[in-house]
């Protein structure tokens, strides 16, 4: 079994990790889909 400090570290330091990871992906889906909506814009303004 798995002590209760070891267990105590990895929540500690493991769920801002996971957080920031999340984080992380969520902000580079977003822009990748912003940057694809700019340029079908750019796009349509030209014509």
């Amino acid at each position: 079994m798995i002590d209760p400090g070891t267990i105590q570290a990895i929540s500690t330091v493991g769920f801002p990790i996971v957080a920031f990871l999340l984080v992380f992906w969520q902000s580079n889906t977003v822009i990748k889909s912003n940057t694809a909506a700019l340029k079908e814009l750019t796009l349509m303004l030209k014509r």
